[in-house]
């Protein structure tokens, strides 16, 4: 992703965040948790079916043109690993939030002045927890959307490959 998608991305969540009202077990962590339980699965099983395909045989043999290095198999299990690495550290992200005190979080706040927006936002700790995390989810999203193409690429592939 390019870095001035990622600039949009901060932006749009920070400001959406700033105006969150604090509540201690937000809702929203839910339906994180609950997709980042079901792309875990997906991801692990996905890795299950590339390992054991006779096609990656194949990809193992071609190497990356990102990373002399490398072979295709390894770029194509380092996405997945990365993105499982990305969806772990949220999970952890929300179990920090749901442990530690809420009296630790709403009592130090971060004051941010934007001069070109003259305007400025009061965060407290939790609050910027929350934008990091839902940050990370947002990237997680995009993130499994590339996953799952090149799954599906990978799949057609062996469909290719496969002797009928």
């Amino acid at each position: 992703m390019s870095k001035i998608k990622y600039i949009i991305i901060i932006l749009i969540v920070t400001i959406i965040g700033s105006n969150r009202p604090e509540v201690k077990n937000d809702p929203l962590y839910n339906y994180i948790l609950t997709f980042l339980s079901i792309t875990i699965g997906f991801c692990i099983t996905a890795l299950t079916i590339i390992g054991s395909s006779k096609f990656s045989i194949k990809l193992y043999r071609l190497t990356s043109e990102k990373d002399r290095s490398k072979t295709l198999l390894h770029e194509l299990t380092n996405n997945f690993k990365n993105t499982l690495y990305l969806f772990v550290s949220v999970v952890i992200l929300i179990i920090i939030d749901a442990l530690v005190s809420p009296m630790f979080f709403y009592k130090h706040t971060v004051s941010l002045e934007l001069a070109f927006l003259s305007t400025s936002f009061e965060f407290s700790l939790k609050s910027l927890l929350f934008i990091f995390i839902i940050f990370l989810s947002t990237i997680g999203i995009v993130s499994f959307t590339k996953l799952l193409k090149e799954f599906v690429d990978f799949i057609i592939q062996t469909a290719k490959q496969t002797d009928l």
